[in-house]
């Protein structure tokens, strides 16, 4: 099997979760999974209960439950976006439930989405009044140049053809636009340490993992130029633990109806960060050349 980045045969097994593997390239270090499944079984994955609960494997989350959560964390992306790019017109490729663009029309950007799920397009459109084009990204018609910024939360990883996604966005994006993504970083000590019991292994769903070597790689190769990388922690885990309990009810009632605690499980991943040097996520800001 040869390397989708640096083209050489030298693909080894790297890990092994119940009947999935994943291997790396001794060459550049990027990861992937050894059977990639096509976009119709990818499609599958992404149904309603998707975005309302987590299922076993890990696959899910509780967008509604956890919204406030959700919120809080999209609020310090678009301040991070801000820092860099003002205001304009913005686009999110796999919107999920549209919190990250109701978070964005609030602070005055021009928002548009894309989601390859229905069920989570239509929740979009009933708790955030936000209509979402649905789609693939190869397939989907935007016009050339036209978006400030793209922004991809959780997502990349997802994309089977890395590449080609990238030119995409590439061709979306004016002169010197900014792309943001978010994604697991595998080459952080957190997961380095916790092997196949990283929280963020995911055979289902990731098809790809990255280090700032790779994603950088990657970029440069589609004619993006790095800006920075910024870190953060994934996150207290609180959420995971008290749906595996069957506290969903007491949950709700914390993120809810005590503010307070909402602010400190959202603060701690950036000073986890920051005090342990967890580079568990990585935030890459690139400019189109």
């Amino acid at each position: 099997m040869r390397c989708i980045l640096c083209k050489k045969k030298n693909m080894e097994l790297f890990l092994k979760i119940s009947s999935s593997k994943y291997l790396r390239c001794t060459n550049c270090g990027l990861v992937c999974l050894e059977n990639m499944p096509d976009m119709s079984a990818i499609k599958t994955i992404y149904d309603s209960d998707y975005f309302v609960k987590k299922r076993k494997g890990g696959i899910g989350a509780d967008f509604v439950g956890e919204e406030k959560l959700y919120l809080t964390k999209f609020r310090d992306r678009i301040k991070r976006i801000e820092k860099r790019i003002k205001t304009g017109r913005i686009l999110d490729i796999g919107t999920s439930v549209g919190q990250f663009l109701f978070v964005a029309r609030k602070a005055g950007w021009d928002i548009s989405g894309l989601e390859v799920s229905v069920a989570a397009a239509d929740m979009a459109r009933q708790h955030y009044n936000i209509n979402i084009e649905v789609g693939t990204l190869e397939d989907e018609a935007f016009g050339r140049g036209l978006f400030d910024v793209v922004t991809l939360w959780h997502v990349f990883e997802h994309f089977p053809d890395p590449m080609k996604s990238l030119k995409k966005i590439h061709s979306l994006l004016r002169k010197d636009g900014l792309l943001v993504i978010e994604l697991p970083n595998i080459g952080s000590k957190k997961a380095i340490n916790a092997d196949v019991k990283w929280s963020y292994l995911l055979p289902a769903e990731h098809l790809f993992y990255y280090t700032p070597v790779t994603i950088s790689r990657f970029l440069e190769k589609a004619h993006f130029r790095i800006e920075t990388i910024e870190y953060v922690s994934g996150g207290t885990g609180i959420g995971d633990w008290m749906d595996k309990k069957g506290l969903v009810g007491l949950k709700k009632f914390i993120f809810v109806r005590l503010p307070v605690v909402n602010k400190i499980i959202n603060t701690a991943p950036s000073i986890i960060a920051k005090i342990w040097r967890n580079k568990e996520l990585m935030i890459v800001f690139a400019r189109k050349k």
